[in-house]
This record gives C-alpha cells, sequence and structure tokens, in this order.
C-alpha cells in the first residue's frame, strides 16, 4: 500500500487548513508526463542559461519531478503538494537506496526575486520541524536568479548554524548548468531548437574513410535490427503492409506478386531525393494521404531504388510503442537503417508512450553522433489533422505537443487521391504490359488506381451491403477502434461486443449461428482479396497468439470514420473491453473512452482494467459518479479496491462525502484505516472539519489518534482543541511530554499562543520546561526568527530566557533590545516571578 507522510512540518507548504499526503512518484504519476505548455525558444545564439523564467510554472513542477528522478538518479520518489499553486510549491523526497536510508528533500519554490530572508525561512523552517524520512540533506529549487553575495554568505551561516544539514540551492544558473548534460529534458520543456543550441553537443564518433558507423560498432551483424533491403522480396513488402492487389482476369506480370509500380512525379522525385539525403544525414519523412492512395507502395520502391544496402527495421509486435522505445534505447539499432513507421497514428496517438517515442525519434535524428537513420512514416490526413491541431486555448491540455513537434520537424509529403489523365498517358506502357494495371486504368473511377488494385470499391461496396449480423460485427469493431482498441481485435471480444448492436428484432432474424454466419460473410475473399474483416496469421517470428484475432481493412476503416457519426457504445461493448480486452493498455484505453462518454454501466470495465493495470485512476470517475449520486457505500467500495492498487486519494474523497453528508464515525473509521498506515493526513481533516464545526470533543478525539502516531501537526492540533476545550492544563502536560521526547515544535506553539493572549507566565514556563540545555543552544534561533518576522515582545521574553540559562548569545541580542516595545526589565521580572531556577529542571 501507498504510504503517505501526514502534516510534516519544515517543508514549504501552509500545514494549517490543507492537509494532504505524500504520492508515488512514478512513472503514472501527473508530474511524470509531459508538461503541458513549454517555455518559448531562445534565441538563434547558443544561451548560456535557459529561460526559466518563462516555463509555465506547473511545467516548472513537472521538470522538478523529472531531475529528481533523471538527472539525479532516484530510485524512488514522493511527491508532496498542490500543484500549480505558485508559491507553496511542490516538495519531492528523492531515495537513493531501496532500505530508504539516503533521501533528499527538494523543495520547489518560484519567486520572482529569491532573497536572503527567503532563504533562512526555507532552511529553519525545515531543519527546525520534523524531516521528513529524517532526510538530512535539502534542496532549494527555484527559477529566480541566486547569484548573490548575501545569499552566499548566508548559506555558509546556515551550514554552521546546521551543522548536521546540507542544503544546496538550485536556482537559475545552477539549473541550467545540470540540464546542459540532459537533452532529453531540455527537449520535453524547452523545445527541440532550444536543446539543439542550449545542450551540450554530442562527441562524434571517429570513422575511418568516409563510413559514417562508430568504430567500436563490433558486434555480428546477426545482432542488428531489421533485415538488408536488397534481400527482400516483394511478398515481405505484404509483410510492410504493402496492399496486396485485386486479382485480373489475365495472367499477372509473370510471378510477381505486386503489379507494375506506376510513379508520379509529384510524389516519388521528392521522396527519393529526401532518401537519398539520408546518406548525409538522419532524415525524417512522412506521406500523408487517405487510405489505400499508394503511400506505402511509394515507400517500398524508394527505399529499394535508393538504399539497397541499409537495413530495414519495421518495429512490431501487440505493443508497438513499447518495440520502438526498446529498439531505439538498445544497442541493436545499427547506423544506415530505414525505422519503418506505415501507419504512424499507431504510434503518435497510443494511449501510453507516445510522447517518449516522438521525442526518442526526434533525438535519432538531431544525434549526430549515432546516425544516419531514415525514419519513414505514412499517416492519413484525419490523423494528421488531429495530431497537428493546436489545443483550444493557451491552459488547455496538449496531449500531442511533442507528435506536433515531430510533424514539423518532418517532410511531409502528400499522395493525391488518383492519377491525373497526364500521368496515365506517361504511363501507358506500363499499363499495357500488367493485366491488372489494364484492368484498374479501365474500370476505376476517376483514375483511383491504387484504391480500385486495393480492392477499395469492392471492400466498401461489401460494407454497404452487409447482412444484419456482419453489420452488427462490423460495427462493433469499428467503435472499439475509434474508443482506443488495438489494431487487431479477438473473436470473442467481437462476439461480446456486436450483442449490444443487435436488436431485439434483429435476434429473431439471424439465428442463433448469427456470429459465424457474419464472420464467414465478413472474411470471404473475393477476387483474391481479403474481406472487410480478414483473419489475422503472425508473421514469422511473431509469437502465435493466444486467441483467433481480426483486422478490419484500412479503407473500411477510413470510410467508416469519414460517413458515419460517432455515438455512444452500447454496454456490451464496455462488457466485451472487460473481459475481452487482448492487453492491459487496450483495456485501459477503453476505460478511458467509457469515462469520457460518462458511461456508468461501464462498471465491470472500471474495475477490471484498475485491477489488470494495478493503477487506480481508472476508477476515480466512477467513484466520484456514485458520489454525485449518493451512493456512498459503492463508492467506498470502490475506493477500498483503489487503496488495494496502492492509492488512498479516492478514500480520502469518499471520507470527506461522508464526513459532509453527517456520517461522521464512518468517516472516521476511513481516517483510523489510512492512520493505521502511518497516514495520518485524512485524521487531520476531519479532525480540523469537527474543530470548525464546534465538535471539539470528537476533534480531539481524531487529532489524538493521530498524535500517536507520531504526527507533530496532530499535536498541534490536539493542543489548540484542549485549549478551546478549557483543558489548558492537560494541554500543557501534553506540551511538555512531546517536547521531552524530541518534538518542540507543538510546545512552542502553545507558547506563542499564549503570549498573544498576553499569558506571559504561562509561556515562560513552557519554556522552560525545556530545561536548561534547549534554552540556551536552542531558543536564540527562534527568538532571532521571531525578530525577523516583527514579532520584537516574543522575540525578546526568548532571549531572556535563553540568557538565564547562560547563553551568551541571547544576552548581547537583549542589550541591543532595551530601548524597544518591551523593556527588558518587565520580561526579566516576568521570568523571576514566575519560574524557579533553571538548573533546577531535570535534563540539565
Amino acid at each position: 500500500m501507498t504510504k503517505r507522510w501526514g502534516m510534516c512540518m519544515g517543508l514549504s507548504h501552509d500545514w494549517g487548513d490543507d492537509p494532504a499526503g505524500w504520492e508515488v512518484l512514478d512513472d503514472a504519476h501527473p508530474l511524470s508526463q509531459p508538461p503541458t505548455r513549454t517555455a518559448p525558444p531562445q534565441p538563434t545564439t547558443a544561451p548560456l542559461r535557459l529561460n526559466l523564467d518563462q516555463l509555465p510554472w506547473e511545467s516548472f513542477e513537472h521538470l522538478l519531478a523529472h531531475l529528481v528522478r533523471e538527472a539525479e538518479g532516484a530510485v524512488e520518489a514522493l511527491v508532496y503538494g498542490r500543484r500549480g499553486q505558485a508559491q507553496d510549491g511542490i516538495d519531492v523526497v528523492g531515495f537513493f537506496d531501496q532500505a530508504r536510508q539516503r533521501a533528499r528533500v527538494y523543495q520547489a519554490k518560484r519567486y520572482q526575486r529569491f532573497t536572503v530572508a527567503d532563504l533562512t525561512a526555507a532552511v529553519d523552517t525545515y531543519a527546525q520541524g520534523r524531516r521528513p524520512f529524517d532526510a538530512a540533506h535539502l534542496v532549494i529549487v527555484t527559477s529566480a536568479d541566486t547569484a548573490d553575495v548575501k545569499i552566499a554568505d548566508e548559506m555558509a551561516t546556515l551550514s554552521t548554524r546546521y551543522p548536521g544539514l546540507r542544503v544546496d540551492l538550485w536556482g537559475r544558473q545552477q539549473l541550467s548548468d545540470m540540464l546542459y548534460e540532459h537533452p532529453r529534458v531540455v527537449t520535453r520543456f524547452f523545445g527541440h531548437e532550444t536543446a539543439a543550441i542550449f545542450c551540450r553537443p554530442s562527441a562524434s564518433p571517429q570513422v575511418s574513410g568516409s563510413s559514417s558507423v562508430p568504430m567500436d560498432d563490433h558486434r555480428p551483424q546477426t545482432d542488428a535490427l531489421g533485415r538488408v533491403i536488397s534481400t527482400l522480396t516483394e511478398r515481405d513488402a505484404l509483410g510492410l503492409e504493402v496492399h496486396q492487389a485485386l486479382q485480373s482476369g489475365g495472367p499477372a506480370r509473370g510471378s510477381a506478386t505486386l503489379p507494375s509500380y506506376l510513379a508520379r512525379s509529384a510524389v516519388d522525385d521528392a521522396l527519393r531525393a529526401a532518401v537519398r539525403q539520408s546518406e548525409q544525414h538522419s532524415t525524417l519523412v512522412v506521406l500523408v494521404g487517405d487510405s489505400s492512395v499508394g503511400k506505402t507502395r511509394a515507400c517500398w520502391e524508394a527505399v529499394r531504388a535508393e538504399l539497397p544496402h541499409w537495413r530495414l527495421w519495421h518495429p512490431r509486435g501487440t505493443n508497438v510503442t513499447t518495440a520502438v522505445l526498446e529498439g531505439v534505447r538498445g544497442n541493436a539499432l545499427r547506423p544506415r537503417t530505414v525505422i519503418w513507421l506505415n501507419e504512424l497514428q499507431r504510434y503518435l496517438l497510443a494511449r501510453q508512450d507516445a510522447a517518449d517515442v516522438a521525442v526518442e525519434l526526434l533525438d535519432l535524428v538531431i544525434d549526430k553522433s549515432r546516425g544516419p537513420f531514415l525514419i519513414l512514416g505514412t499517416l492519413w490526413h484525419t490523423y494528421w489533422q488531429a495530431l497537428a491541431r493546436d489545443p483550444d486555448s493557451e491552459n488547455a491540455d496538449d496531449p500531442h505537443r511533442d507528435a506536433r513537434t515531430f510533424l514539423d520537424m518532418a517532410l511531409d509529403i502528400a499522395v493525391p487521391n488518383k492519377f491525373t489523365s497526364q500521368e496515365l498517358t506517361a504511363a501507358s506502357a506500363i499499363i499495357g504490359d500488367d493485366p491488372r494495371l489494364a484492368v484498374a486504368a479501365d474500370q476505376a473511377i476517376d483514375g483511383r488506381i491504387t484504391q480500385y488494385l486495393a480492392g477499395v470499391p469492392l471492400l466498401l461496396r461489401r460494407y454497404r451491403q452487409a447482412g444484419t449480423a456482419a453489420r452488427a460485427v462490423l460495427h462493433a469493431g469499428l467503435q472499439a477502434r475509434r474508443l482506443g482498441h488495438q489494431l487487431l481485435l479477438t473473436e470473442d471480444f467481437l462476439h461480446c461486443a456486436a450483442e449490444g448492436y443487435l436488436t431485439a428484432a434483429d435476434r429473431l432474424d439471424v439465428g442463433e449461428n448469427w456470429f459465424r454466419t457474419a464472420l464467414d460473410e465478413l472474411t470471404a475473399r473475393q477476387r483474391g482479396l481479403p474481406g472487410p474483416l480478414a483473419r489475422h496469421l503472425p508473421s514469422p517470428g511473431e509469437p502465435q497468439p493466444a486467441a483467433t484475432q481480426y483486422r478490419i481493412a484500412d479503407a473500411v476503416e477510413d470510410y467508416d470514420l469519414q460517413t458515419r457519426p460517432a455515438g455512444k457504445a452500447p454496454s456490451s461493448l464496455w462488457a466485451a473491453a472487460a473481459r475481452h480486452s487482448p492487453n492491459v493498455e487496450t483495456m485501459c484505453a477503453l476505460a478511458d473512452s467509457a469515462r469520457r462518454q460518462k458511461a456508468s454501466t461501464a462498471e465491470e470495465l472500471f474495475v477490471t482494467a484498475a485491477r489488470e493495470a494495478g493503477q487506480h485512476q481508472g476508477l476515480r470517475w466512477l467513484i466520484d459518479h456514485h458520489q454525485e449520486t449518493g451512493d456512498l457505500e459503492e463508492a467506498e467500495r470502490l475506493a477500498q479496491v483503489a487503496v488495494k492498487l496502492g492509492s488512498t486519494i479516492e478514500l480520502r474523497s469518499v471520507a470527506l462525502a461522508l464526513f459532509n453528508a453527517r456520517q461522521h464515525r464512518q468517516a472516521e473509521a476511513l481516517g483510523l484505516q489510512l492512520a493505521r498506515d502511518d497516514d495520518t493526513s485524512l485524521l487531520l481533516t476531519l479532525g480540523y472539519g469537527a474543530a470548525k464545526e464546534g465538535r471539539g470533543e470528537e476533534a480531539a478525539r481524531m487529532y489524538e489518534a493521530a498524535a500517536e502516531h507520531g504526527d507533530d501537526y496532530a499535536l498541534r492540533g490536539l493542543l489548540k482543541c484542549l485549549e478551546r476545550n478549557g483543558q489548558p492544563d492537560t494541554a500543557e502536560r501534553l506540551a511538555v511530554s512531546y517536547a521531552r521526547s524530541g518534538s518542540l515544535m507543538p510546545l512552542f506553539e502553545l507558547g506563542t499562543a499564549r503570549e498573544k493572549a498576553g499569558n506571559y507566565g504561562s509561556a515562560v514556563r513552557l519554556y522552560t520546561s525545556l530545561g536548561a540545555d534547549i534554552c540556551r543552544t536552542w531558543l536564540p534561533d527562534r527568538a532571532k526568527y521571531r525578530l525577523d518576522t516583527g514579532d520584537i515582545t516574543g522575540a525578546e521574553l526568548l532571549y531572556a530566557i535563553s540568557a538565564e540559562a547562560g547563553s551568551t548569545q541571547a544576552q548581547q541580542q537583549l542589550k541591543q533590545l532595551q530601548h524597544r516595545t518591551m523593556p527588558w526589565a518587565q520580561s526579566h521580572s516576568v521570568l523571576h516571578t514566575l519560574t524557579v531556577p533553571l538548573n533546577g529542571f531535570s535534563g540539565t
């Protein structure tokens, strides 16, 4: 279970009214995701410092999270704080060993100007409070400039004042120096243009002759990804997703798998020039056009003609984004490799890792020490527009920012839907030599030869004329694809999902064997081509799937997107997603879509996806839905599922809903449940709420339960409750007891409160109960803090007690304060009237 530290003293937040907890900073945490907004590009000349001051605050918080994990190398990290709040910021704890013995606390602080007073306050508050995980290393991180002699002097003073605490200060220059070594992070937060001119240049590999292969690349070629292009056959082209051609009445060109190629100068000249350029430097090319217009075939012909001795690698597998990342980050990707990314949307619109894929591929193009490479992709117009579209507003989420940068840096080549009459005339000899081309040229409408060869008119006719059962299966599969299902759909998924696309009358008409009949209709081959739905046969080397899988024809999917409006999915699709999703990624993608459609009937999907993925995020919407409808019992049941998955956020939300519904005992029970795992923050929230509503005994009970788990903040809340409830003696005894066991701050807060109430004698009695040693060594720093904040009376009182305990520093300060608001004689008089000699106290 994820543990949350309750209200930890000494961090950068105002703990008073808004207790919260520590959250695990893992790959799924929002701060580990790409920032929604980046800093504007730097000037074209290489800057010495990054423009951190222009980085939006929430992005700065994301940056801190990335630095702790990537630059600092923390093996585990936790985060505390409400993201997006200006100077409150966030705190991150990084652990650098599995036993959590070496911890560092990083505090993010955003100031236009960072002063000595800001530094002192941050360090004093941390050093004098309860340090989370006993961390003896504090790193203060700010986007402001910190190059100030006074700040440097104060750092030295603080080092002497707190010898057991290491303090580092990262300002704009220090962060820039650190990020100079991390182009990946700079790219993500400041853009590729800035990374290219700011970061340390990659050392060029030593080469001999004209070879661009690094000297240490001595591994046998069998280790390399992909195959040499000259060894690939036309049958391999089908594996690269070049469309199989429609059979004609006459014999094919020899034994050719593919018909003769019809070149189009507007496409092929630009494409082949770009492919040739990749011999000199890494190149990124994307062909954009509708389905079946010849994009993939043009790429195949270009690499065969221009790069026969290069390798070609087609990332494939159950999770194609994982395949790309493992390949690019591994050591088997050789220079002079074509990275074949047909249907680029599969990589850039994936639910997980899409941003990482875009960043890694761009880094591959930019890094001159690794290439050359050719990244060659194809993309439908529909997906290009979705990826290239800017967010609706400046503050809106921008999930495709990295993909948009990827497309911005690519050479995009538009592939027309048809051949012009001039192109067909120029290719008349080629057309005449190939019967398939001749038939296509004669029968294709408006020069759409490639579509005819791919069987598009036939496929669309079969789609439009499908029987009732077949149409239900197709619509179920097509809607699942729109909602996030991977390319291949299992038989069980289609069967379960299609149930909801049949009306009661339809079921009477189609008969018991409707599904098998539908599959037979949809998968039957006609004129040598697969049907609208084709059974997937794994390529050599691919693992055999556990279940039969099908793929919907590209042309059918494209046509459906353009002609059939998106609607709400029936519950059968969500049931299929919960029971028959081929992998966790697909299940989570469909769960996200169910949430967007507000499909409360998809509860089974939400719970199953959460359990299978080990992630609680998918449950949040459903829990919120039950809270809104007043079903708090069901909301709590689901929140307990989330707890088992490591998240207490949902349980906290339910507890607050119970509290607001006047179900205080149930809410308190949930607080006690979390406290058993050292998460006292919920008890603190509930205790504060009870105190605010005047239920002092209830508040004291919850504060006391939290205090029993060692939470100083809870003790402070309990002392306030006791004071308000007319039990000052009990409050005093508790404060003294905890102070003697090492928790000093609650006693000081109680003393301060009594000072403000004019009860100086009681305050003196509290302070002196600490013993002479602590009064002599610790009180001067507290007194200085009071003085710096303008509390002259409180400062003088503390100096007086410390001086009485033998502090020469305090005695000197008192002499300087004699003319201030509260004369020394008065506080000295109070001290002698209400206390006994300090050397008579225990602990001296």
